[in-house]
């Protein structure tokens, strides 16, 4: 119930239209800076074995993501190369997971909500439902890899507002879906 009540308070400014107009055939890269988001190559021994979330500097085709609907303008976010879901750990990490482990977490661990704050701007931020905290690209990197992790830090302006630009993504569609789609 209480996530409820955030998902309808926070219904007001969420760019409704993306997830609406979702289909099984949209497809997106998630652009940070001059990064995009994929499934990393560590894991985190500390957190169950997960694999990171990073930005890689190039496309690939584990760059493109899936946002399957959740509830009303929210969305998870799923890796149509690998079939993982993005997810934010309690530790406020960001991993991808496999399919098989969504009924091992939290289910606001996989759910995630776009704003537009700087409307008509295209830069959006993205929250997790979880803690309600944006996902920003960190200065610190996957250790084999070298790609910067991606992290959770509170939607408030606070000691965490220096990542700046490193919390504005930008949801580039995509023509179309790859066929070989594992989501």
């Amino acid at each position: 119930m209480e996530l409820k009540k955030h998902l309808e308070h926070l219904s007001y400014g969420w760019q409704q239209t993306l997830t609406a107009n979702t289909s099984p055939s949209c497809c997106y890269e998630l652009v940070n800076g001059h990064g995009y988001l994929e499934p990393g190559a560590s894991v985190d021994p500390n957190q169950d074995y997960l694999a990171y979330a990073v930005l890689s500097p190039t496309r690939t085709s584990a760059t493109i993501w899936k946002l399957i609907n959740a509830y009303p303008s929210c969305f998870h976010l799923c890796n149509v190369r690998t079939g993982e879901y993005l997810m934010v750990a309690p530790n406020d990490a960001v991993y991808s997971v496999n399919k098989t482990q969504l009924r091992s977490y939290a289910p606001s661990a996989f759910i995630f909500g776009v704003s537009y704050p700087a409307w008509p701007s295209r830069s959006a931020r993205i929250t997790n439902m979880r803690k309600l905290q944006a996902l920003c690209a960190s200065s610190k990197l996957e250790l084999i890899s070298q790609k910067k992790q991606i992290v959770t830090v509170p939607a408030q302006p606070g000691p965490e507002a220096t990542y700046g630009v490193a919390c504005e993504w930008h949801l580039v569609q995509q023509a179309s879906c790859p066929t070989d789609d594992r989501c």
